[in-house]
């Protein structure tokens, strides 16, 4: 009986040093596993940094590109606008008058019921009445823009000056319309002669209203 005790003592001891040595073995595999994994981990961490780091640097990149042409752009069209011959300026200013007078002259037509003899006749003296405007606006075009942008160098003198200049160009303009208006009686009957100014104000008022953009 005491041997079988013996015994059974003897094999419990000997099955627990088996448990614990392969559970320190296992334990050990856990950790170097763990060691690899941890491993791993950094090695992806790392590689995703690098490539976040890239990522911003070709994001930065294309946006400096994007932003230098831009400014390159912005460059040509500046130097393309100061670079401009004065003649396009001048040829542009011819179109946009053939364009006022063309359709200044179906309007007159429509609202005075005129004939073509008629038109003929009236924007002839139309179009060099408006010559004459056009040299009279000029005259002070130089003084009168500095006072639309309110430039603060202006004298009190230059405002007195322009002053006096835009009064008495309205007399001169007064004067020019009425000249011009009453020479247009011998082309047209007194009937519409009567109604031309009052019609050329509404032509200039619809004209201004339709392209001021």
């Amino acid at each position: 009986m005491m041997k079988k005790i013996v015994y059974g003592l003897l094999l419990t001891i000997a099955l627990g040093v088996g448990l614990t040595a392969e559970a320190q073995q296992t334990g050990s595999h856990w950790r170097r596993d763990r060691a690899k994994y941890e491993q791993r981990l950094d090695h992806q961490r790392q590689r995703l940094a690098l490539l976040h780091e890239r990522l911003q640097e070709r994001r930065h990149e294309r946006a400096m590109a994007r932003h230098e042409r831009l400014l390159a752009q912005k460059q040509e069209q500046s130097t393309a606008k100061r670079e401009r011959p004065r003649g396009d300026k001048q040829e542009r200013m011819a179109s946009m008058r053939e364009r006022v007078r063309a359709e200044k002259r179906a309007y007159l037509i429509q609202h005075l019921e005129l004939t073509e003899k008629e038109a003929d006749g009236v924007m002839s003296i139309l179009n060099e009445l408006d010559e004459k405007r056009f040299q009279l606006w000029r005259e002070g075009e130089a003084l009168g823009g500095r006072v639309r942008k309110s430039d603060k160098t202006l004298t009190d003198e230059e405002l007195n000056t322009f002053l006096e200049q835009s009064l008495s160009a309205r007399i001169k303009e007064a004067e020019l319309e009425k000249a011009y208006y009453l020479r247009c009686r011998t082309v047209l009957p007194v009937q519409k002669a009567v109604r031309l100014p009052h019609v050329c104000r509404a032509f200039a008022r619809r004209f201004f209203e339709q392209h001021k953009h």
